[in-house]
């Protein structure tokens, strides 16, 4: 080290100093060009939601489908039934023409994961718990995606949509300050 020379660790210094300075004028003019520093939503503030999901409606919505399926089958083959009902997470119903029992047993078969309890001609679906779950699961990632993409189409940056637990959905959205 000379005493009348530049010492190496103070040029050293001033170049990181320019680069640092240079790098950050983006984010302190909010300007377009450059890499910008994404504030989170711990320093900029926003939204933070944990919302709900109803997973027993999902059960229930596809119970109305099973017995629409039904109905479907018995109305395209002249296959009469009485009191078809959908109460909870059963369907019940009559088959009417004994004939007929064993194309409606093979129909219902056909359906994943339904439980089948019959007291002669009198029907009881229901779903096994194994489905149930997996309706259940089903019913929370799909409202994940839903809320993921309309967030998306209002090009919010960041945002943080994500499962907790197992019927919630957190979202955070750095930046919002408001919901109207």
């Amino acid at each position: 080290m000379s005493k009348g020379g530049l010492n190496y660790r103070l040029v050293i210094f001033f170049i990181a100093i320019i680069f640092g300075v240079g790098f950050s004028l983006p984010t302190f003019l909010q300007t377009d060009k450059g890499a910008k520093i994404s504030l989170g939503l711990d320093l900029q503030g926003g939204l933070h939601m944990l919302l709900g999901v109803k997973t027993d409606e999902a059960i229930k919505s596809k119970m109305k489908s099973i017995a629409s399926s039904i109905k479907f089958f018995t109305d395209n083959n002249d296959i009469v039934i009485d009191e078809l009902r959908v109460k909870d997470d059963l369907v019940t119903f009559t088959l009417l023409d004994g004939d007929e029992e064993k194309n409606l047993d093979a129909m219902i078969k056909k359906i994943p994961g339904v439980q089948v309890k019959k007291n002669k001609l009198s029907y009881t679906l229901s779903l096994s718990d194994k489905e149930k779950i997996a309706t259940k699961k089903f019913a929370v990632s799909q409202a994940v995606e839903t809320i993921r993409n309309r967030l998306d189409q209002f090009g919010l940056s960041e945002p943080n949509v994500a499962k907790q637990g197992k019927d919630k959905i957190l979202v955070e959205l750095p930046g919002i300050k408001t919901i109207e």
